[in-house]
């Protein structure tokens, strides 16, 4: 995982509070913003795909030199001209293509020989024009299936920005309870490596007071050196984690932690009964997509039929302002409706159309019905294990209380001489085995808690409220 730099770090060393403050920083992090624009650009993307349906706003200018043999005898002589157009445009999903236009065309007629415009006298004259026109299409639904695409879309970029914050959250929280453990673990090594110090100092007294035999000397300074080893050994392991989690809070982690972490009980929590995965969601929502762009793949080579229309009127004058003026009142306009219809020739690209879509619909409902039961028998399993290591972690502490008595009890015994040496050595060992079980299975427990949280869509919940 990659740096993360808190924006916030007390030095509380309450359970509660440090991993809170933990959490509340983490929240804060460099992976949750990158997730958060990881999701802003699905966003965008499906943004900019809408926006082609936005109004568009032209401005052209053309200049023409023309002189061609025509039918019209205006088109027959030789004349340049400007002309500038303004317009706004607007395509819909459901509702076909609206446009509005106002044009400007001056003619320079200064080259012409004969005219059949024989009423103008100056040489240059302006054409007003303005037009409205609109366009649908009846048969073919690409558009109307665009929308549902643009809509799928933001919904899984919605969702997958969920998904990966609680991705991260649970990598974290995984992390944290790793160090945890091995902090614990740590504890009781280090508990054990001072009885065996006392142990190897009453011993070493016995033997000089004559009331122990050489052996257990021996015995006893072997079984210290060997504790002091073990201790080593984890404190070692102990910098490994602790390194794992000074990467994901950017800082150090003072020393203090080492005495100050413990883990008195597992956490109660109560999984809600409803599953929100993201993760099933994502599937469900891509399997949707794939449907529909299959859909509109076939639309973009189906038949098509599309009616429209257009009205304009125009007007010419020598004097610009009176063109622009007599646009609105004179007689002089244009109506015109057309209608188009397409068919496609040649079957084989409809048929390779056809046989992609029903591929790809099978695949992504494939990959949903296997993460559907994938998700339930995770979540079977994570259930029976926690029911088990609940059971088992009830058993390991009880366990170690009795055998915490017992090594009482041996040691008093072994003053008296009533008990050896090795039986001392195997009851400490029991007790210590005990308190590292009992840690393993409150790991468990709360290991399968947090995951069954993260499947079911609530580990954000979980760890808002966990409480070491």
């Amino acid at each position: 995982m990659k740096i993360i730099i808190l924006f916030s770090f007390f030095y509380s060393f309450s359970g509660y509070c440090y991993f809170q403050e933990l959490y509340q920083g983490f929240k804060n992090s460099k992976d949750i913003a990158l997730a958060k624009t990881d999701a802003k650009l699905l966003t965008t993307s499906a943004e900019l795909k809408e926006s082609q349906y936005a109004w568009d706003f032209t401005v052209s200018l053309n200049d023409s030199d023309s002189f061609v043999e025509s039918l019209r005898s205006f088109n027959s002589q030789r004349t340049k001209s400007r002309t500038m157009l303004m317009g706004v445009s607007k395509d819909t999903f459901d509702f076909g293509t609206f446009g509005v236009s106002y044009q400007e065309t001056l003619y320079d007629i200064s080259s012409w020989e004969s005219s059949a415009l024989s009423s103008f006298s100056l040489e240059e004259l302006l054409e007003s024009k303005y037009a409205i026109n609109y366009q649908y299409e009846i048969l073919n639904d690409y558009k109307k299936i665009d929308q549902k695409i643009i809509a799928t879309e933001k919904s899984v970029a919605t969702i997958q920005d969920q998904l990966s914050k609680e991705q991260l959250s649970f990598d974290f929280f995984s992390t944290y309870l790793l160090v945890k453990q091995s902090i614990v673990n740590y504890q009781v090594h280090l508990e054990n490596l001072k009885l065996s110090k006392l142990r190897f100092d009453n011993v070493k007294r016995r033997v000089k007071d004559s009331l122990s035999k050489k052996i257990d000397l021996y015995q006893a300074e072997s079984a210290y050196i060997e504790q002091e080893s073990l201790v080593e050994s984890v404190r070692l392991s102990i910098e490994e984690s602790k390194k794992q989690l000074e990467s994901v809070i950017g800082r150090k982690i003072p020393q203090e932690i080492l005495k100050k972490l413990n883990w008195p009980k597992a956490f109660d929590y109560k999984t809600p009964e409803a599953i929100e995965s993201k993760k099933l969601s994502v599937l469900r929502l891509q399997n949707r997509l794939a449907k529909l762009q299959s859909q509109q793949a076939k639309e973009s080579n189906s038949h098509s039929f599309s009616i429209g229309g257009e009205y304009s009127k125009n007007s010419f004058d020598e004097d610009q302002t009176e063109s622009r003026n007599d646009l609105f009142e004179n007689k002089f306009e244009d109506r015109r409706i057309f209608i188009a219809y397409k068919i496609p020739i040649g079957t084989r690209k409809s048929s390779l159309l056809e046989t992609r879509q029903k591929l790809t619909e099978l695949k992504a409902s494939l990959a949903e019905k296997i993460e559907e039961e994938s998700l339930k028998d995770r979540l079977n399993f994570l259930t029976q294990g926690m029911e088990k290591n609940s059971k088992l972690y009830n058993a390991a502490k009880k366990k170690e209380r009795l055998l915490l008595l017992a090594a009482k009890e041996g040691r008093t015994l072994y003053k008296r001489g009533q008990r050896s040496l090795d039986d001392i050595l195997r009851l400490e060992e029991s007790l210590v085995s005990a308190s590292l079980d009992k840690y393993q299975r409150l790991y468990n427990l709360e290991s399968a808690q947090a995951e069954v949280a993260y499947l079911s869509g609530h580990i954000l919940d979980y760890l808002e409220l966990y409480k070491d």
